[in-house]
């Protein structure tokens, strides 16, 4: 089945459909990691945007579901050169193509990622659809103005006691699991959601630290977030 790249400067590429049947818009981005794809997908600092794998070969080895950045995938959609989307799964024993479906993101096969690559480099930010028809949209809707945030923070307080003497505020807009994971080797985190009432925080911390999520940062949902501004060491990612 055919499957089409739209760009919103009127360029369209012709591919293979793969994955979910549905079809996906968002900003183009890319990664050039020639490994841990299944990582990459499921950060949710690449939420709600269509991910260039610029690498040709992707999916080349099995699934390993204790590698996932999160509990889902959350790009919205998949771009790749050459992906061996039917390999049988590892310890899940799922393939890529049925992840992709289960997690309901489309994806195009057989597009010349370098160029495509070499093309946003050089025009910057670009939106994007892919589609199953060869149609243009009547618009380009900017996902960057959704709160993104809000759909990968947790929704509730977590501690994380690994032992140590310092003790980090950890405020998630969207975090991989492995920066929880090192963190807690050098301290212990009071993780909380990016809209926490920080003026009710009775416990005691050492620093603010805040990942990188998806989205704007500039945006209106992030605004709790500036409350914390000088009143404990911060580290922004």
């Amino acid at each position: 089945m055919k499957r089409y790249l739209l760009l919103e400067d009127g360029t369209t590429y012709e591919g293979n459909a793969y994955g979910y049947e549905g079809e996906a818009n968002g900003e183009i981005v890319f990664t050039t990691s020639m490994s841990g794809y299944l990582e990459t997908i499921t950060d949710p600092s690449y939420a709600g945007e269509i991910l260039i794998f610029a690498f040709p070969e992707i999916a080349n080895y099995p699934l390993s579901m204790e590698h996932m950045e999160s509990e889902r995938i959350q790009v919205a959609g998949i771009i790749t050169k050459d992906a061996h989307s039917i390999l049988s799964g590892g310890d899940s024993g799922v393939g890529f193509n049925d992840f992709l479906k289960a997690n309901r993101v489309p994806a195009i096969d057989g597009i010349d990622t370098r160029s495509l690559v070499e093309k946003i480099r050089k025009a910057g930010a670009i939106k994007g659809y892919i589609r199953n028809i060869n149609e243009l949209p009547d618009t380009f809707e900017d996902t960057m103005k959704l709160d993104l945030v809000s759909q990968v923070s947790r929704k509730k307080y977590q501690y994380y006691d690994s032992g140590h003497k310092k003790e980090l505020l950890f405020v998630d807009v969207g975090t991989k699991n492995s920066l929880i994971k090192r963190l807690s080797e050098t301290a212990s985190l009071h993780i909380v959601p990016y809209n926490y009432d920080f003026f009710s925080i009775k416990f005691h911390y050492d620093a603010i630290f805040i990942p990188n999520g998806p989205g704007d940062p500039a945006h209106e949902s992030l605004k709790p977030l500036r409350e914390l501004s000088g009143k404990k060491a911060m580290k922004c990612l």
